[in-house]
């Protein structure tokens, strides 16, 4: 489950990264983290500490609970998914 919920964070961050158009490079800049270490959390390869997921929240000009929300129910979903699936 961690892991389906990094990823899910993840996907929040790229999407709403992507729809501000700027590249990982930017935000990585911008959050004061390396390029690597900013792409693995958007892999949900690595759980960003709470201090980093502000400074990426931030650098995306968007509240950190609004990239939480988005992840929770994405993973809520992915949830209901598999367990239909083992029905």
């Amino acid at each position: 489950m961690e892991m389906r919920w990094l990823r899910a964070f993840g996907d929040a961050i790229a999407r709403r990264r992507r729809a501000l158009k700027l590249s990982q490079e930017d935000v990585a800049y911008e959050a004061g983290i390396s390029v690597r270490y900013f792409a693995d959390v958007e892999r949900g390869q690595r759980n960003a500490s709470l201090m980093v997921a502000r400074q990426i929240a931030s650098a995306l000009a968007t509240p950190l609970q609004q990239l939480l929300d988005v992840a929770d129910q994405a993973d809520r979903a992915a949830s209901r998914i598999i367990a239909q699936r083992r029905r």
